[in-house]
């Protein structure tokens, strides 16, 4: 099973699960940019599936389903280059969820992330390889 976010507790008195499958299509912004530090605003929307499952107080599923979701956000985040392949991201925003039945899930978000940049991270490893090589010959070369 896959993470399930929230507990919303329904007028029955139904605990309400949810597991969100949705593609996004978004557009960021990176409003400041100081040393490795990047500032950013960035928008989203997307379309998927809510998975819900409801539960009694004996935590017995009741009801299990699934719902279209359009989810639309908007939000900021920092980033931090650790490494110049390695990026460390924080964020939060707000998260509208259409149509009407799923709008219970709109809320605020916040997001903690780290990003690898593998062609970098490949890069990287060439060059320092490369490095290492010439060094030996020279060493060798040297000790001759």
């Amino acid at each position: 099973m896959l993470i399930e976010k929230g507990k919303l507790i329904d007028e029955q008195g139904l605990v309400k699960k949810n597991r969100l499958f949705f593609l996004t299509l978004g557009e960021q912004f990176d409003f400041l940019i100081y040393n490795k530090l990047l500032f950013t605003t960035y928008f989203q929307t997307g379309i998927g599936y809510n998975y819900f499952r409801k539960l009694d107080q004996l935590k017995m599923e009741t009801i299990a389903g699934r719902n279209l979701i359009i989810p639309i956000e908007i939000g900021v985040q920092s980033s931090y280059d650790v490494l110049p392949w390695l990026r460390v991201k924080v964020g939060g925003g707000w998260r509208f969820v259409l149509p009407d039945f799923s709008y219970d899930l709109s809320g605020y978000y916040f997001k903690f992330g780290l990003n690898i940049n593998g062609r970098k991270l490949i890069e990287q490893y060439r060059i320092k390889k490369v490095r290492t090589t010439i060094e030996e010959k020279q060493r060798t070369a040297n000790s001759t």
